[in-house]
């Protein structure tokens, strides 16, 4: 079943999740470029080294070809349903782009550590954020280190990592922190608040990584804070 991205309560306005046209998205990820010997035909192929850039124009892509893929999900979904054979096609391709861009944001990452906003701007550090967000959870767990460290540098936006977090610990099965997790039933569509931990003091921890309140965000997603359902397990995760 698909997931679907729905945007957070943040005072801080981060430039993107926009819904975009329902037309066919290309697989077209920008292919890794090889390098190998032209006297030896059985050479192993490897990354060639890349340029700053390079990476920049990459992480961008891969940003607009999540926004696109996610786009025509979506549109699909409202027209035919979530369990509809045009939702599903459309729901595995963009599983396909995620693992593709995983595969190439790792390449980048063993070239030039995490691609954090002085590494390659706001926007492409945004966009390596999407990537790893939609990573599978061993992936994730391993650089979440890396991306702790960035944003203790001011490399990372503190949302983001407040984010990246929640996300890493719902997956686990664990209570979040900040609140940014919603489920979703995809029988009913039926949205609901992932639980959270010391759910007293969450509005608090999420001015400290600059999010509105809690009450603000559900309120902006359609939901009541006062009569939302307890989590039920086994349902479908989306974020934020």
């Amino acid at each position: 079943m698909a997931e679907r991205i729905i945007r957070t309560g943040s005072r801080m306005k981060v430039a993107t999740l926009a819904r975009l046209s329902r037309a066919t998205v290309a697989l077209a990820l920008a292919a890794t470029i090889l390098s190998c010997s032209g006297e030896d035909k059985g050479a192993e192929k490897t990354p060639a080294v890349m340029d700053q850039g390079t990476v920049i124009r990459e992480l961008n892509m891969m940003m607009d070809q999540k926004q696109q893929a996610r786009g025509a999900l979506d549109s699909l979904v409202a027209e035919f349903g979530w369990q509809s054979p045009q939702a599903q096609e459309a729901s595995r391709h963009e599983k396909e782009i995620d693992s593709t861009s995983v595969v190439r944001l790792e390449q980048i990452i063993a070239q030039f550590g995490w691609p954090g906003k002085s590494v390659v701007g706001d926007q492409a550090a945004l966009a390596a954020f999407l990537v790893l967000q939609y990573a599978d959870l061993a992936t994730q767990e391993k650089y979440l280190p890396l991306v702790k460290a960035a944003a203790d540098k001011g490399d990372v936006e503190p949302m983001h990592l407040a984010m990246f977090q929640d996300r890493v610990l719902m997956r686990q099965g664990k209570p979040q922190i900040y609140g940014t997790q919603l489920w979703n039933d995809p029988s009913t569509g039926e949205l609901g608040l992932y639980q959270i931990e010391d759910s007293a003091g969450v509005d608090l921890r999420r001015e400290e990584v600059g999010l509105g309140p809690l009450d603000e965000y559900l309120r902006s997603m359609g939901l009541d804070p006062d009569t939302l359902k307890p989590q039920t397990p086994g349902l479908e995760i989306i974020v934020k």
